[in-house]
């Protein structure tokens, strides 16, 4: 099982070190498991949005406020 609050500490920790790619499996292996955490959908959409991808940004954002 992988902790939702570990991913995102990875994700950040990727993000911060201009690997904001890495992050993205890491959070979507989460998902898998916890599909209603609306922080791993909220951080999702900021490596998204790192990437330069803002579809995919604003879909995952739109979940997280779904969930929120």
């Amino acid at each position: 099982m992988i902790n939702p609050e570990f991913a995102i500490s990875a994700a950040i920790d990727a993000c911060d070190s201009g690997r904001a790619e890495d992050g993205v499996p890491i959070l979507s292996a989460a998902l898998v498991e916890h599909r209603g955490y609306a922080r791993l959908w909220h951080v999702l959409g900021l490596m998204h949005r790192a990437l330069g991808d803002s579809a995919e940004a604003a879909r995952a954002f739109g979940e997280a406020a779904r969930l929120a």
